[in-house]
């Protein structure tokens, strides 16, 4: 547990530095190569972490490697560990991160599905009554079986082509099952910091969105309808009550500038990056591998077990 702690928070601290410093190459992207790098930063910590850990505990299994790796490998007590020392401190912290995540999430997930059973149980949204024809929304809520919502008054003040541009839209996120998605990379970015976290939430809520816009222009509408569409649909729905869950992928409640923007670039996004992936993965892989007995030994200089 030490060993995996130790790794998993040097590797998101890393990632930290590198997602702070690569936001206008991100951009670049395009949104679902975006959703693979911030895949990426939110697993690799826990495929390294268990990578050095599974080497170190077992070694003997790796007999056709050299004399020279192993000894690089080698920790020196691997037996010993004593629970009133600073080695605790890393376990209990990442004891107390779990913890945290696995409370908060479950409890969005409860009150997510509370707040769709209530939804569905409205005559506005079930029948199409009063309720449905004056209130705008169009969302996709659910996570194992999403629904698709989509207003009368909303409907009633589109087009056929922007309508189709909505429904294509919402189509997109509940085929992709985006809210289970949305929810899922909010529990694994909850073990960064939370200012990280916060933007890592953010961004991939955007590509989310991206994406769905990507599927509506593919349809035959074109990124200017798409664009247009969502700017009609932000200034209708201006001052509107909206689902009350972040797990929910609404039309018009994310980033409606950047992506207008994305709509009508000249360019297409970049796709994703494999071979600069896999050098970097090996890259922090053998970084902490090799230096995860060094960095304990330097500690223990300071701090006494």
């Amino acid at each position: 547990m030490f060993i995996a702690a130790s790794v998993f928070f040097y590797c998101a601290l890393i990632l930290s530095l590198v997602f702070r410093t690569t936001e206008r190459w991100r951009v670049k992207l395009s949104a679902g190569a975006r959703q693979w790098v911030l895949w990426s930063f939110v697993l690799i910590p826990w495929l390294v972490a268990l990578s050095v850990t599974s080497v170190v505990l077992m070694p003997d299994s790796a007999v056709a490697m050299p004399s020279w790796f192993l000894a690089l490998t080698h920790w020196h007590h691997i037996n010993v560990f004593n629970f009133y020392s600073w080695h605790s401190v890393l376990v209990l912290l990442f004891a107390a991160t779990s913890f945290l995540a696995i409370v908060r999430h479950t409890h969005q997930l409860l009150k997510h599905r509370s707040a769709l059973g209530a939804l569905l149980s409205l005559d506005g949204f079930t029948k199409n009554s009063s309720l449905g024809s004056t209130v705008i929304y169009a969302f996709t809520a659910g996570l194992f079986r999403p629904k698709v919502f989509i207003s009368p008054a909303l409907q009633a003040q589109l087009s056929a082509a922007e309508n189709d541009i909505v429904s294509r839209h919402e189509l997109a996120h509940q085929l992709r099952l985006d809210p289970l998605r949305k929810w899922s990379f909010s529990f694994l970015a909850a073990f960064y910091l939370p200012v990280i976290s916060h933007r890592l939430r953010r961004e991939f809520s955007l590509c989310l969105e991206l994406a769905a816009d990507d599927y509506a222009a593919g349809g035959g509408s074109g990124g200017t309808t798409v664009a247009s569409t969502v700017i009609k649909l932000c200034r209708l729905s201006r001052n509107q009550q909206q689902f009350p869950s972040p797990l929910s992928c609404h039309f018009y409640a994310s980033e409606i500038e950047a992506r207008v923007h994305y709509q009508l670039r000249s360019e297409p996004g970049r796709g994703f990056p494999l071979s600069l992936f896999v050098v970097f993965l090996c890259v922090l892989l053998a970084s902490c591998l090799l230096s995860v007995d060094s960095y304990h030994h330097a500690i223990e200089a300071i701090f006494s077990h």
